[in-house]
């Protein structure tokens, strides 16, 4: 059965696990969260690049005037790695971010007795370290995991869920039923910008300084890569926030031993995204950024679903 999934929605506290400084989606989305949702309050990095994404992370933050969102820097899967379209972003002024992710998780969730809304955009290695070493504070979180496919490249693992299968595969066993943004639904036509699109029109021309001049920055370097944007993140954001334009069902998934997954009768359960109305939420996403809509309403099913 097909239902919208609010349950990680309202005002509880809300961290974001994201791997920002190379797809420029996972800034989109933090732009879209600091800009929009007050409970924001902590943000984690994910496949850390020796600081390199937190520091980011916070000089976007304090341009967006959210200097009261706390940045930990997180798991460090590679020693060194490809990537980082923002390196040169970066002010030499923004300072180390801490690396205590459980004390920061900890201090959040001290807030208040109820649920923490955990918005994964990157790997599952922080979230695995919680659930292993921290099970009470895991405990407490209301997951939604961008990650995963079932059909859309069954030579390989879909890159979240590939790129830490170990940790994947933990947070599966650990976390009653996370909420899955699967890419099946992600890579579509409707979610992929490009150069001269209307968003990278509308931050064109900021003033220097300004978060919209950084992201603008982040885009143009993205695209000499070159490589279009998918949307993916801000869409699993959408969902921890509570908008409606995701359909799921619960359904059993397993996963492989590289991390490919699959859907498996003595599975974890989930709720794995269905359908996206994919008009609608572009529309959300350019309003989160202070653009004018644009778009009309698509949706289009799970494939073979």
């Amino acid at each position: 059965m097909s239902t919208a999934v609010p349950e990680t929605a309202g005002s509880t506290p809300l961290i974001i696990d994201t791997d920002i400084g190379d797809d420029p989606d996972d800034t989109v989305a933090l732009v879209i969260a600091a800009r929009t949702e007050p409970a924001l309050a902590l943000v984690v990095t994910s496949d850390e690049r020796d600081g390199l994404r937190a520091r980011f992370a916070r000089q976007l933050l304090d341009r967006l005037g959210r200097s009261d969102v706390v940045v930990a820097a997180g798991a460090q899967i590679a020693p060194t790695g490809p990537g980082m379209c923002v390196r040169d972003l970066i002010d030499p002024d923004v300072a180390r971010q801490t690396t205590d992710v459980a004390g920061a998780v900890a201090a959040v969730a001290g807030r208040s007795a109820g649920p923490v809304r955990w918005a994964g955009l990157g790997f599952l290695s922080n979230l695995a370290a919680l659930c292993e070493h921290r099970p009470d504070l895991a405990g407490r979180l209301a997951v939604t995991q961008m990650g995963g496919a079932l059909g859309r490249d069954p030579s390989r693992p879909e890159f979240n869920f590939g790129g830490d299968p170990r940790a994947t595969r933990t947070v599966l066993a650990e976390v009653t039923r996370p909420t899955l943004v699967v890419a099946d639904l992600t890579y579509r036509p409707p979610m992929q910008i490009e150069p001269g699109s209307p968003l990278c029109a509308g931050l064109a021309g900021a003033a220097p300084g300004s978060w919209a001049h950084l992201v603008s920055e982040q885009f143009r370097a993205w695209f000499a890569i070159p490589k279009p944007s998918f949307q993916h993140d801000p869409l699993a954001l959408s969902v921890a926030m509570g908008q409606g334009f995701v359909t799921f069902e619960r359904t059993r998934v397993a996963l492989d031993e590289v991390g490919r997954m699959s859907l498996a009768a003595d599975g974890a359960e989930v709720s794995l995204s269905r359908t996206v109305d994919y008009g609608r939420f572009m529309a959300w996403l350019h309003e989160g950024l202070g653009l004018p809509a644009a778009g009309g309403r698509t949706t289009e099913p799970l494939p073979g679903r």
